[in-house]
């Protein structure tokens, strides 16, 4: 009896600990609860309401094996945190992490791009090239490669330390060169093929082409019979439309 009930005081104790790392973490990172609700509903198809992740966050509801993943998934958690290694393990773990893995890459693409939108943005609003000048010489820089080099160098200072302002980790643990090889591939994944020209981004394939072509001719075409009349345009261009390539 007197086991039980330490076990089941432990288990309180466990979900309560967990509810407040959930808590603490999810205000760290600017989420509301309704917000959190949002985020797994949408990328892990688990529903719970703020009411619920309430509950989870003061002890008083359990959350379940999925909805732990997943919330410690989308707040980085360790799965250690909840000692749910030991409750899955093997083949299941594997593609659990596995597919989280992948969104992961998935969310990281996106604020990588998002990020990439933010020069933009900055460099929209600039009014010529004197503002251009005024704007980055107040920020110790005369030209926007210089700026960017600035900020990256300023970023990266902050990457360097142990741990950040919200004391979660700077840096991917690595066991080996096998495993910091592994990490490299997702990585360089996650950043492939990221630039595109806005050339590139509108390139149109051949057939696309083709029809926007045959969509000119047609228009050119129907507005020289509406100004020459159908006899006149056959005179004058008719082999011409017969043949466009001549």
């Amino acid at each position: 009896m007197a086991n039980k009930e330490a076990d089941e005081s432990g288990g309180i104790a466990r979900f309560r600990g967990f509810g407040q790392r959930v808590k603490r973490a999810r205000e760290d990172q600017g989420f509301t609860q309704r917000q959190l609700a949002e985020i797994l509903e949408e990328y892990h198809r688990i529903k719970l309401d703020s009411s619920a992740i309430t509950r989870i966050e003061n002890g008083s509801r359990e959350p379940r094996i999925t909805e732990a993943l997943a919330i410690a998934d989308i707040l980085n958690f360790p799965l250690t945190v909840y000692n749910l290694g030991d409750e899955i393990g093997g083949e299941a773990q594997f593609a659990s992490a596995e597919e989280r893995l992948k969104r992961q890459m998935i969310l990281a693409r996106r604020r990588i791009l998002t990020a990439c939108a933010e020069v933009q943005i900055a460099f929209d609003g600039i009014f010529g090239d004197e503002e251009e000048l005024e704007i980055l010489q107040r920020r110790g820089v005369r030209t926007s490669v210089e700026w960017a080099e600035k900020v990256a160098n300023e970023m990266a200072a902050r990457f360097r330390v142990r741990e950040d302002e919200s004391g979660a980790s700077n840096h991917a643990f690595v066991t080996d060169s096998i495993h910091r090889r592994i990490l490299e591939i997702i990585v360089g994944a996650i950043t492939s093929d990221l630039y595109r020209t806005e050339a590139e981004i509108f390139e149109q394939s051949e057939e696309e082409k083709a029809l926007i072509r045959e969509g000119m001719i047609r228009r050119a075409q129907e507005t020289l019979m509406d100004a020459y009349g159908e006899v006149e345009f056959q005179r004058r261009f008719g082999d011409r439309f017969d043949d466009p390539d001549a």
